[in-house]
């Protein structure tokens, strides 16, 4: 089956993706997925998207677990979040799958999942009450089985989770604000109160998050899987991995390594060139501090 058409009209099949996810060795893992679909292409239509989800879902397996985004930002724009009706605006896949049977939307008014698999029950269990804190998506997610951020067509500034590393350690950038909002369950409406782990403007008034260095380092430690597949790529990583890297990149020179220019933002993630810093000279004391503290090289 036909999955993309590229620019040149070449087409890029199921075959050919299933090839791809096989490199990664997703059976059994609690995989969060992020993706810029378009990247690849022109999709197929609806049907190509359904065999994008079932592919993924046969790689995982029952005893792993699937988690897409299907956010809203609803409590952001004083709109009632309804868990059965609200779109989600953050990608195909996550408006597509929150209707497909087997998969739980977990209620947020504003960083909603649907999530398919064994541990479906667990990371239902979001405290609703906050985005980034204990008991959020993200902190359970980071607390499952082997937990794997796969990127399909896309890079690291789109992972959420780094958003909840910054509130667990404290990063300077950012502060603990309070929102209300709506929610509707079974045709019931609450208000209820959430914390967000949200910029400091003063602090980014003349930056911007851009990965694009931290993946330069990632990649030179070896801790990102990449695949090239559809005239782009897909990648991932052990989150708990990435949240030690981010964590002492933290801690040694956040300046350096999770900040840049808007120009370089916009080479990296608006134009998606991963590679962009790759190449550049890390400090040797950090990159020994991450190799101590990762796991052992994963399969």
């Amino acid at each position: 089956m036909i999955l993309f058409k590229t620019d040149k009209n070449i087409e890029v099949t199921d075959t050919e993706f299933c090839d791809s996810l096989s490199r990664f060795n997703l059976s059994g893992k609690s995989v969060m997925l992020n993706s810029r679909l378009f990247s690849f292409g022109r999709l197929q239509g609806k049907e190509a998207i359904y065999r994008i989800i079932e592919i993924l879902q046969a790689c995982i397996g029952t005893e792993g677990c699937l988690s897409i985004p299907c956010h809203t930002f609803s409590g952001y724009k004083n709109e009632i979040f309804d868990i059965e009706k609200s779109k989600c605006i953050v990608g195909v896949l996550g408006e597509i799958g929150r209707n497909l049977p087997g998969f739980i939307r977990t209620s947020h008014p504003i960083y909603s999942h649907i999530v398919w698999g064994n541990y479906g029950q667990l990371l239902n269990r979001q405290d609703r009450t906050t985005c980034f804190g204990e008991n959020s998506f993200y902190d359970l997610f980071s607390k499952s089985h082997n937990p794997y951020i796969l990127m399909l067509g896309t890079n690291l500034n789109v992972i959420t989770n780094v958003h909840y590393y910054e509130q667990k350690y404290s990063a300077k950038s950012r502060f603990i604000k309070m929102f209300r909002a709506e929610i509707r369950e079974n045709g019931i409406v609450r208000e209820i109160e959430f914390d967000s782990c949200v910029r400091d403007y003063n602090i980014y008034l003349d930056k911007v998050e851009c990965f694009a260095k931290f993946d330069a380092l990632l990649t030179d430690l070896n801790i990102i899987d990449r695949v090239e597949f559809g005239g782009d790529w897909i990648q991932g990583l052990q989150e708990n991995d990435l949240e030690k890297a981010y964590y002492l990149c933290l801690k040694d020179n956040p300046e350096f390594y999770l900040f840049d220019s808007q120009d370089m933002f916009n080479e990296y993630y608006e134009r998606n060139k991963f590679d962009v810093s790759h190449g550049i000279l890390h400090s040797e004391i950090l990159k020994n501090n991450i190799i101590r503290e990762v796991a052992p090289p994963h399969d």
